[in-house]
């Protein structure tokens, strides 16, 4: 019995031996593999196993990387920390403080709330318009701050939805307790909650009915278009994590990754390859939509019992007092709000001033007002961070103002408290591994192991390397993913003749087709980590969305992507500068078939 209870106790506190044991586990790849590039692989493979098993939180994985890496001897700290603070950033910085200024006049809360309200409070509208919401929000801000602020409105509705029992007991659909403004983690051997956030059903006095066993009653009648309240939480939770994830595509700004995706692009061959917000844009935003709109269909059919046939049907009395309910509960919230306050108006005319200027820095088509600076002095960060400055010191009420009483719309303390930093030291954690395996030479030799694809067609390639990344996905964070892979597939494309954009964005597009596990991006984990969705629920939920994704996602690389930008599957003149100058540094050709003659480099 002793020995039993000894193996338990290890079992129970497995986070710690596998921390100890996979970096002395993984020894022998530097030991064998003595070079730097051999030491960089070491520090991104017991990273990646630190992800997959989810041993630290994410934050706290990417700084015992960067520990490691002088600790290998690779980089010195001092080099591996001017890589931490890059303009992406600080790029990703200032939209979440923007973020933070729509929370803080409840913007969020007022689009959402009469958004559903127009849409209606039936089990499948509510889905219909949470997965738009969440998707809009997201292509304008981080999926991330557009999950923290949505998720609550998702579980304030699904709380209204209580049921009697059998028993007469009243049943929750989601925790009657305020959600906190950040999402502070504990583990509890099986799985993450949020610290103060209890089980997810409860009696009218607080006893957690989940924990003993029970269930809604199999006699209990939702009928047609109506479904089991804990089944609608999880649906609404997941609508409003993949609806996050499938909209941050639309943008450059929408999701890590495309952040990434920008800046590596502009870093490696500068500001004229075509690629800028509208652009992005246009070859993006209609995969989004769609998406989000064939998401709406599956996850209708998974979740609401004969939904296409219930539009046809007599709704039952149950039904119908639950639809009223959730519009009763609607109606109030928006009453709250009150009407739109001066705030509210400040931060709408910001933002859009701000997406105007993200538009019109290099459009391509005029002379954006990048040529009014220095070549490469203009990025996305300085209109952002003009706007965070100016939300700092702009009046929130103007009357009040003029009666000498001065609030200014942002106030630090606040904005520190809602800050997910979190998210921002992952996003310098990954651009310091991706900048390693740069310099280490990591890139070059794991470019050597592409096979030899020039006899299929760019189309088919790209298929292959979204199917690739989708996968890879859910086994590690979306955002490693990208900073990983976009840079070979850059050297590869250069090797063939194919426009480097043409690979990379279908690496990043599929990376963030996140929906399976919940360690694959910021919005699944924060879902997960509320403690009502399951894994068996995301893998259930997630495996029709990710292949309409990737279907659509190559329609649109083959069809839109030469609308917007002609030619983009060739090789262009841009790229010819990166190329020589790789041929020129001893660098041969990843795949060793490209053919020096046909390149025409620039004098």
């Amino acid at each position: 019995m002793a020995g039993r209870n000894c193996c338990s106790a290890l079992l129970a506190q497995w986070r710690l031996f596998a921390f100890m044991l996979v970096p002395v586990a993984c020894m022998p790849l530097p030991i064998s593999w003595n070079t730097d590039s051999g030491k960089a692989a070491y520090v991104i493979l017991v990273t990646s196993i630190f992800m997959v098993l989810d041993i630290i939180p994410l934050s706290a994985t990417v700084l015992f990387a960067i520990f490691l890496i002088p600790m290998t001897g690779v980089q010195t700290i001092q080099e591996t920390s001017k890589h931490f603070v890059t303009d992406s950033y600080l790029f990703l910085l200032g939209v979440v403080i923007l973020a933070v200024a729509i929370e803080e006049v409840n913007l969020h809360k007022r689009m959402s709330l009469f958004t559903l309200r127009v849409i209606g409070a039936s089990p499948s509208r509510l889905i219909f318009g949470f997965i738009h919401i969440s998707g809009f929000l997201s292509m304008w801000m981080p999926n991330t701050a557009v999950t923290l602020m949505i998720l609550p409105i998702a579980i304030a509705i699904s709380e209204t939805l209580e049921i009697p029992d059998q028993n007469g007991r009243r049943l929750s659909a989601a925790p009657r307790h305020p959600l906190s403004d950040t999402i502070q983690m504990r583990r509890t051997g099986k799985k993450e909650i949020a610290i103060g956030i209890p089980s997810p059903y409860f009696e009218d006095d607080g006893t957690a009915l989940i924990d003993k066993g029970y269930r809604p009653s199999k006699n209990t009648n939702f009928g047609n278009g109506d479904i089991d309240p804990k089944v609608l939480s999880k649906a609404l939770q997941l609508a409003v994590a993949f609806a996050a994830n499938i909209g941050g595509m639309a943008t450059l700004i929408g999701s890590h990754p495309n952040i990434i995706f920008r800046l590596t692009v502009e870093k490696i061959y500068g500001m004229d390859t075509g690629l800028n917000f509208l652009s992005y844009f246009l070859i993006c935003a209609p995969v989004a939509l769609a998406a989000l709109f064939t998401t709406w269909i599956i996850f209708s059919a998974i979740y609401v019992p004969r939904w296409c046939r219930c539009s046809r049907n007599r709704s039952s009395p149950l039904v119908k007092s639950l639809t009223e309910q959730r519009k009763m509960f609607l109606d109030e919230q928006y009453r709250e709000l009150g009407p739109v306050s001066p705030a509210e108006i400040s931060v709408v005319v910001t933002f859009i001033v701000v997406i105007g200027l993200w538009l019109t820095r290099h459009p391509q088509i005029f002379p954006g007002w990048a040529t009014l600076l220095p070549p490469n002095f203009a990025t996305d960060s300085l209109p952002t961070f003009f706007a965070v400055v100016l939300l700092f010191v702009w009046p929130a009420d103007f009357q009040e103002f003029a009666r000498g009483i001065y609030r200014p719309l942002l106030v630090w303390k606040r904005v520190q408290a809602k800050l997910p930093w979190d998210l921002l030291i992952f996003n310098g954690g990954v651009t310091v591994l991706s900048q390693l395996a740069q310099d280490s030479g990591l890139i070059t030799v794991m470019g050597t192991l592409i096979p030899n694809l020039q006899a299929l067609s760019p189309w088919h390639v790209a298929i292959i390397i979204s199917i690739i990344s989708s996968v890879l996905t859910e086994f590690t964070n979306n955002s490693i993913v990208t900073a990983m892979f976009i840079p070979i597939l850059a050297n590869y494309a250069e090797d063939i003749g194919v426009n480097p954009l043409y690979y990379m964005l279908a690496c990043t597009m599929s990376s963030m087709f996140s929906f399976m596990v919940p360690i694959s991006s910021f919005p699944t984990l924060i879902v997960y980590g509320y403690g009502t969705v399951t894994r068996r629920d995301m893998l259930k939920a997630g495996l029709g969305p990710k292949i309409v994704c990737i279907l659509m996602l190559v329609v649109s690389l083959e069809f839109l992507g030469e609308l917007v930008l002609p030619g983009w599957k060739t090789f262009p003149v841009w790229a010819n500068e990166h190329l020589r100058s790789r041929l020129m540094n001893g660098e041969s050709p990843v795949t060793g078939i490209f053919n020096l003659t046909t390149t025409n480099f620039p004098k």
